[in-house]
């Protein structure tokens, strides 16, 4: 076994993964001085005037990498998929990242990683979309996204 490969077995046993700690939709995000700024997040539902139709928006994510992760290539991407599980058309990049240890944090501390990214989903239909992270192929955070006409009936949320 490779040295990388007994990393990540050790990883996995101690239960030490990278987290997620925010994944939103928003009308605007960027990164500036170790500062994730975030501008009309969190809707889950999308009202669109026609269809087809093509919505820009960005993708806010701040993981939570641990300290022995650190120098390590880490593949991150956002998968897209409708009802059905079905891939949803759009483009969301696919993102390889390798996080540095800054100057202050120690071995057993979680090294703060924030993105943010411009995103653009072709839309069809009516539908609802589940946006998925995946880091190194394992699902880590999900959202998902209504899509209606202008005056379609909002769903009732359940009591309880």
């Amino acid at each position: 076994m490779a040295e990388n490969d007994d990393s990540m077995t050790v990883r996995v046993l101690l239960g030490q993964r990278v987290r997620a700690e925010c994944f939103l939709l928003c009308d605007a995000a960027q990164v500036h001085d170790g500062k994730l700024f975030v501008l009309g997040a969190g809707w889950d539902r999308l009202v669109v005037p026609q269809f087809p139709s093509e919505h820009r928006f960005f993708v806010a994510i701040k993981l939570a990498v641990p300290a022995g992760e650190a120098y390590r290539p880490i593949e991150m991407r956002v998968d897209v998929r409708d009802e059905e599980g079905t891939a949803a058309g759009g483009l969301i990049p696919t993102t390889q990242v390798e996080v540095a240890r800054p100057l202050g944090y120690g071995a057993h501390e979680d090294l703060p990683c924030m993105f943010a990214f411009e995103a653009r989903l072709n839309i069809g239909r009516p539908e609802r979309l589940t946006f998925s992270l995946l880091v190194d192929g394992e699902p880590v955070a999900r959202t998902s996204l209504r899509i209606t006409r202008p005056g379609a009936p909002v769903p009732a949320a359940p009591l309880g």
